[in-house]
């Protein structure tokens, strides 16, 4: 029973020895091995045009205003129609 007793606390000694100093060359590895790995891997270098081709920004800003326009008439138009009908029902 006694020779079993230090048997395992030998074998308990070993294995924290073994810990002790396996678990600091670990966490060195982890460590490194961020440092290798690259954060962001370029695949291929990027083409900056001179010029902006589409979409045209004038083109944009005028049909979007006679988009506006149009509907802001409309809107005003009916709302007038609808005070002609009502006048004329009251």
């Amino acid at each position: 029973m006694v020779l079993n007793f230090i048997r395992l606390k030998r074998n308990v000694e070993i294995q924290n020895k073994i810990l002790s100093v396996l678990l600091p060359l670990y966490e060195q590895a982890k460590i490194e091995e961020k440092k290798e790995m690259p954060t962001i891997l370029v695949l291929d270098q990027p083409f900056v045009p001179d010029e902006k081709t589409k979409p045209k920004r004038i083109i944009t800003i005028l049909a979007f205003m006679i988009i506006g326009f149009i509907l802001s008439y409309g809107f005003f138009f009916v709302k007038k129609q609808l005070k002609r009908i009502e006048g004329t029902t009251g």
